[in-house]
């Protein structure tokens, strides 16, 4: 058995070279794609959440990639640590099993996003937000059971669940009663910023120029150094010449 982790802010793999930047804790769909990459024929998969969410085309991808799995015979094993909120919590309906802490919550709500522009802009963007929140209650449908409308509404009031409600619902399976439960909440609270973005951008562009504005000194420091050894090299050579041309020819002394 392998085990993935969801912990911290749920991003697309676009994000990642910024988030390290700000050091933020996250997860993204390539670094789940790698654990069920190494997985052998049959071998069973452990998913560990606990996050606040993030991204929802990063949760599709991670939801996706775990139903393939499972597809392909690998038993997938969700475990809710500590909170599977929003985004994460699409993600834990990924697994074949779902197990939820006694003390984890799982929260569904409405996707939000920012936005700007004239009436038009707004309402193409409103509908947007509609059909990705019908596009999220698929994942909680084919959990639990229960209907679209049910789900969407539920979605719409921003729901809590603690964990026993999770599992009369059929968001989870069991609850974990494992002696030793792994609790961790490292998240923040909200997704970079278009600002944090170009921050970072130029940021990571300044310190690799300078990064290569050294390495370049160095090369050319080298370069010299080796110019100048093989000139003294040369010169060397020269004076060593010069020394047996005087002595060949009986000249008693030559000064180089």
């Amino acid at each position: 058995m392998k085990d993935a982790y969801i912990k911290g802010e749920i991003a697309v793999d676009d994000d990642a070279e910024f988030l390290d930047w700000w050091g933020i804790n996250y997860t993204c769909p390539s670094q789940i794609k790698g654990v069920v990459d190494t997985l052998d024929d049959g071998e069973e998969l452990k998913v560990k959440i606990s996050s606040q969410g993030g991204s929802v085309s990063g949760a599709s991808e991670i939801y996706s990639t775990l139903r393939e799995a499972s597809a392909n015979g690998h038993k997938v094993t969700c475990d809710i640590q500590g909170d599977a909120y929003s985004a994460a919590s699409m993600i834990a309906m990924a697994g074949d099993i779902v197990r939820i802490s006694p003390v984890a919550r799982i929260m569904i709500h409405c996707a939000s996003t920012r936005a700007a522009g004239n009436a038009s802009d707004m309402e193409k963007m409103a509908e947007i937000l509609r059909t990705t929140d019908k596009s999220i209650v698929q994942a909680y449908v084919l959990k639990t059971g229960m209907s679209e409308e049910e789900l969407l509404k539920l979605m719409q009031e921003e729901t809590w669940f603690y964990a026993n409600k999770c599992v009369e619902l059929h968001f989870a399976d069991e609850i974990i009663k494992d002696d030793a439960i792994e609790i961790t909440n490292s998240v923040y609270e909200s997704l970079l910023t278009p600002e944090m973005r170009e921050r970072a951008r130029k940021e990571i562009e300044n310190a690799k120029r300078k990064e290569k504005e050294t390495a370049e000194a160095e090369i050319k420091a080298a370069e010299t150094a080796k110019a100048e050894a093989k000139i003294k090299a040369k010169a060397e050579t020269l004076r060593k010449s010069a020394r047996a041309v005087a002595l060949k020819v009986g000249l008693d002394r030559i000064e180089l």
